[in-house]
């Protein structure tokens, strides 16, 4: 009978590990899937998708510390949210993943937006690029940019 649940257990421990086996190869596929969309040779992310390209934005300001009441300056965390379409990244025809994430430190990245905020005084914002930046797309190259950054910025009358 001990041998019995000696055999199970190293049963049990064989099928956990065929199951992290096909785990890694689903992540690695999403990985090829990454490259290949977006490899140089074929994706340009310095051009924008389309003409004009529709970008909805969210600023959402998470955090803030009143610095100078008068000047009315706050400074504080803030995320922006961006979404927009971008077919060339549409995986349909490839792949059956319901979507796909590019951390801030990949070296492949689709094309994101410029961002200027208006009476930004002095913006420390950590970089596009860095690790406070997640982009998400969807089959259909549905595309979810999100980034944190703190910034002080003027919130006065004109």
């Amino acid at each position: 009978m001990g041998l019995k649940k000696v055999n199970a257990v190293i049963l049990a421990v064989f099928l956990m590990s065929l199951q992290t086996d096909v785990y890694s190869e689903e992540q690695m596929s999403r990985q090829t899937l990454i490259e290949d969309l977006l490899n140089p040779s074929h994706y340009d992310s310095s051009v924008p998708p389309g003409k004009p390209t529709n970008v909805k934005i969210q600023l959402i300001i998470n955090d803030t510390i009143m610095e100078n009441e008068h000047a009315s300056e706050i400074s504080g965390l803030t995320t922006v949210i961006m979404h927009w379409i971008d077919s060339r990244l549409d995986y349909s025809a490839k792949a059956s993943y319901p979507s796909l994430i590019i951390r801030g430190s990949a070296k492949l990245k689709p094309w994101v937006p410029d961002i200027f905020i208006l009476e930004n005084r002095e913006p420390y914002i950590t970089g596009f690029g860095s690790t406070n930046e997640l982009i998400v797309f969807n089959s259909s190259g549905n595309v979810v940019f999100n980034h944190r950054f703190t910034t002080r910025m003027l919130f006065g009358c004109i």
